[in-house]
């Protein structure tokens, strides 16, 4: 199956001689980005072995080894994983947490309206703690359409606190 750049189609092979002979080589400190097939969040994608995979997981094998576990990730120290980063000095075999750290240090951590599991708006949050003490949880869980207990997080500051947003 061949790779696509920019809606063009690429010759079979292509994608893996520019990983073999640019992405694996390059040594440099600037991110390298891949300019072929990526993910629907951004990632370079390849076809290795009839299986579709990151190339920064398959850059991550070659240039570090196999991951000590299997659910190791290929983390970016550069925060520039979805813009399709490809440089071997930018990723390391870390946890799934430690992946998630990294994401907050960057500022590439989906948080607040952005959050994929986000229900609220941060003006719907505000209005949601104004109400604090005038309404019952349940009562302002009905006006903005969500369960008491999301409303109980907020006002606890348990969530949408300035630190996670997640909502």
């Amino acid at each position: 199956m061949s790779e696509r750049n920019q809606g063009k189609k690429v010759p079979n092979g292509t994608c893996l001689r520019y990983f073999y002979d640019v992405v694996l080589p390059y040594d440099g400190a600037e991110c390298l980005i891949w300019p072929f097939g990526k993910t629907s969040d951004g990632y370079g994608k390849i076809d290795v072995d009839g299986r579709t995979t990151r190339v920064s997981r398959v850059l991550c094998e070659k240039a570090h080894g196999p991951p000590p576990t299997p659910t190791h990730v290929a983390a970016h120290s550069c925060g520039k994983g979805r813009s399709g980063c490809v440089t071997k000095r930018h990723v390391r075999w870390a946890t799934h947490q430690e992946n998630e750290d990294d994401k907050s240090l960057h500022g590439t951590r989906p948080n607040g309206e952005s959050h994929w599991f986000a229900k609220l708006t941060a003006a719907q949050v505000a209005s949601i703690r104004a109400l604090q003490g005038k309404a019952t949880q349940k009562e302002i869980g009905e006006m903005f359409g969500v369960d008491r207990s999301l409303v109980g997080l907020i006002h606890n500051g348990k969530i949408w606190n300035g630190s996670d947003h997640h909502g």
